[in-house]
């Protein structure tokens, strides 16, 4: 089961949130070891990332690189906002 619970979204509902909205989520891999965690294997896949319909092994590094990324377009478009560029 994925961290949002992406098959229960009412796609109608979410929609004006964005067209890819309803398919965020992450799945923990069932097979990852405490060892690989403790260990910081960087390159082991902790879990699945799915955005758009497609899925993604991912390791724990390249999921805090996903997040610092979405963190960061975030406060781009709200500064960009703030200083009246956007359209």
């Amino acid at each position: 089961m994925g961290v949002n619970h992406r098959h229960s979204y009412d796609k109608t509902k979410v929609e004006r949130m964005g067209k890819i909205f309803a398919t965020i989520d992450f799945e923990r891999n069932e097979k990852y070891l405490s060892e690989q965690y403790r260990n910081r294997d960087k390159a082991a896949p902790c879990g699945t990332f799915t955005i758009g319909g497609k899925e993604f092994q991912v390791s724990v590094a390249e999921l805090r690189k996903i997040a610092e990324t979405a963190e960061a377009g975030a406060e781009i478009v709200e500064k960009s906002y703030k200083l009246g560029m956007l359209a």
